[in-house]
């Protein structure tokens, strides 16, 4: 992130090499500095440039010098209701820390290997189950060993431990083979990725679960047991876009899961009460 503070010192006192516009990432300008220092013209005009950044404020710098961190920020911010510098100074700290993590983080390649294991048999349980439960304490754990294995690939060994624990989850599971999007979620863990690949799940756990009840009410004769099955799914079908809405607010095919959802929910409560 570029800092207004810097830019200015940079303008004052290497303005005439360019320094701040390098920093800018405005290498052309930069260069041009740096080819007529001599003459004294940029000296000049660096400290022109110190004064138009002095006048300019906070949020003008960040949407013309950080322009994704500010419209990044912006949209946080209405979903916040926080003022988009606050949001920005937010953002900026969770950074630093993020920083402070990678740098103090203790790394053990055994204590890695045996994390990249148990990695892809949760992402196999989240692709396959149909319980309810189980999908949703599965995320919370791999949630977590994700926030740790995305700090983790900061380090040089990361990828080749994680092939050794691909040969080791292939050896214990030999009816198993991860899936492309799996071994991506492991090698080049991402937040986002996850995110989506549970959402995704989640939906495919809905309509397994879904349909598996719909068989086992046809099954029934008696209408006071069918009602309840009935009044079970809406209740579930309501779980299931709460924790879509959760964790995959940020994911494309999220709001398609839902509406299906929803659609199937509006028809359980017709043939609930509507019906009767």
């Amino acid at each position: 992130m570029k800092n207004k503070t810097t830019t200015i010192l940079l303008a004052i006192f290497l303005g005439s090499f360019g320094a701040h516009h390098f920093y800018l990432k405005q290498k052309k300008k930069g260069v041009l500095y740096l080819i007529f220092f001599w003459t004294f013209i940029p000296l000049i005009i660096s400290f022109i440039d110190s004064i138009v950044f002095m006048r300019m404020s906070e949020e003008r710098f960040h949407k013309k010098y950080n322009s994704d961190l500010y419209a990044k920020a912006e949209e946080m911010a209405k979903m916040t209701g926080m003022n988009t510098l606050e949001m920005i100074k937010t953002i900026n700290k969770e950074i630093r820390a993020e920083k402070i993590r990678i740098a103090t983080y203790n790394y053990n390649s055994n204590k890695i290997k045996r994390k990249g294991v148990q990695m892809l048999e949760t992402l196999y349980i989240i692709g396959n189950t149909t319980k309810y439960d189980t999908i949703i304490k599965r995320f919370d754990f791999i949630k977590d060993l994700n926030n740790e294995m995305i700090i983790a690939t900061h380090k040089h060994q990361y990828l080749s431990d994680m092939k050794v624990s691909i040969e080791e989850y292939k050896s214990m599971y030999y009816d198993r083979t991860p899936t492309d999007l799996e071994l991506s979620l492991l090698l080049k863990p991402n937040e986002n990725e996850l995110s989506a690949y549970y959402v995704k799940n989640l939906h495919r756990c809905f309509k397994s679960h879904y349909n598996e009840q719909v068989k086992a009410i046809s099954k029934l004769k008696r209408e006071d047991a069918k009602n309840k099955r009935y009044e079970k799914l809406i209740d579930i079908a309501d779980d299931f876009i709460e924790e879509i809405l959760k964790n995959g607010n940020d994911i494309d095919e999220s709001e398609k899961y839902i509406k299906e959802i929803e659609n199937i929910r509006v028809n359980l409560y017709k043939t609930r009460y509507e019906s009767q």
